[in-house]
């Protein structure tokens, strides 16, 4: 039998059967999209309700940068790692370095077929979480970025993208709700997508903003 695209993607998961034995089974693709969840209301990937880092941490990218370098010790983010841990010991530091962070963190979504996906995206979630309105003038390039690396035949890939999109617009919202002309062209596509699931995850993660406009700004 062929292999499809879909068939790229299976994973299997342990269930137990009704007589109580544990056994593997494929999840088909609809049930992987199924599963997926981006609505930022529901999602707390990094301790949101946190107003700081913990100590010692002076930035959240640093903290998460530390999180991620003992969960994740693939070839690929270790690169990384070694490359963007010097610009990140201090939040003035990561201030003055933000444009070379995007540049790196950017550069490595881009790699062929690497497995640092996750990371790399929480990372720039992070980002703009520490600077704000301070990233703000790169929000374009960011967004341009990560929808460049959009894989619709992939869920976990989905999955962590539009969380990062959605905290993205999470943390920029002040911004964002005073330019949303510029977030319609720059996300007006997936809005229009001719996959319906994924026309769903852009619209629950542009939700977020929507839900915070005036009736002014919608007019």
């Amino acid at each position: 039998k062929r292999k499809t695209m879909k068939d790229k993607y299976r994973v299997k998961e342990l269930t137990r059967t009704e007589s109580g034995q544990l056994r593997y089974r494929y999840i088909s693709f609809s049930e992987r999209i199924g599963r997926v969840s981006v609505d930022v209301y529901r999602l707390d990937p990094t301790k949101q309700t946190r107003d700081a880092p913990h100590e010692p941490y002076q930035s959240w990218i640093e903290e998460r940068l530390e999180h991620w370098r003992l969960t994740d010790s693939t070839a690929y983010f270790s690169a990384f790692r070694r490359e963007v841990h010097p610009l990140t010991r201090s939040l003035p530091q990561v201030l003055h370095s933000q444009r070379k962070i995007i540049d790196m963190i950017l550069t490595h979504l881009a790699i062929p077929n690497t497995t640092a996906h996750e990371p790399l995206l929480d990372l720039l979630t992070a980002l703009c979480r520490d600077l704000r309105f301070q990233i703000y003038p790169h929000f374009p390039r960011i967004l341009r970025g990560q929808l460049a690396i959009l894989d619709e035949q992939d869920p976990d890939l989905l999955e962590h993208l539009f969380r990062s999109i959605g905290f993205i617009f999470k943390y920029l919202q002040k911004q964002l709700l005073r330019d949303l002309d510029r977030v319609i062209v720059l996300y007006g596509s997936l809005l229009v997508h001719e996959k319906e699931y994924v026309r769903l995850f852009a619209a629950e993660s542009y939700a977020y903003l929507l839900r915070r406009c005036s009736d002014e700004t919608l007019e």
